[in-house]
């Protein structure tokens, strides 16, 4: 997570547009989504929900959106750490 607030200040020193930050939906990661200077829509992210060996992914309950990478840190999903 550290590496990922580095690269969104980067982005934002650059005048990127940053589309979404935070957490949304399935997988439980945080991450940065921004445009590329060449146009591209690129994802960064951190800290991705693995499937368990029973096949399964995090429960829809257990999901929790965030708007902002800060807003993620402080509220972490379930059995989350974040370093």
């Amino acid at each position: 997570m550290s590496e990922l607030f580095k690269i969104r200040d980067f982005i934002r020193s650059k005048g990127l547009k940053i589309i979404y930050e935070g957490r949304r939906g399935p997988g439980g990661n945080p991450g940065v989504e921004f445009v590329s200077p060449d146009g591209f829509q690129v994802e960064v992210y951190s800290a991705m929900d693995q499937i368990g060996t029973d096949g399964r992914s995090r429960p829809a309950n257990e999901w929790k959106r965030a708007t902002t990478l800060e807003e993620a840190v402080n509220n972490p999903l379930p059995g989350t750490e974040y370093h």
